[in-house]
């Protein structure tokens, strides 16, 4: 198997309706989106203030990466904050 007989080629129009149609995301994912969004406006207003995390926040665009970073400092920083299950409270 090549790389060419891996490839999907699809037009950047018809990326949504691609997958739609094979059912990686509903249809309705643009209001969830918007759902999603207000709440990591809300949990962003109640974070930690730490340098590490002001610098990751402070950039223009919060993505996937950025907030493994987030969680990784949060992990160091609230480790004695866990409660009797074992998860964090914060």
């Amino acid at each position: 198997m090549t790389i060419d007989d891996s490839t999907i080629d699809i037009h950047l129009t018809k990326l949504v309706d691609w997958l739609v149609d094979r059912r990686h995301c509903s249809k309705d994912w643009n209001e969830q989106s918007v759902a999603i969004r207000a709440k990591v406006r809300q949990a962003l207003l109640d974070m930690l203030e730490h340098d590490e995390i002001k610098r990751l926040l402070g950039s223009s665009y919060l993505d996937y990466f950025c907030c493994l970073k987030i969680v990784e400092t949060l992990k160091e920083t609230e480790k004695e904050s866990k409660n009797m299950f074992g998860m964090y409270s914060s």
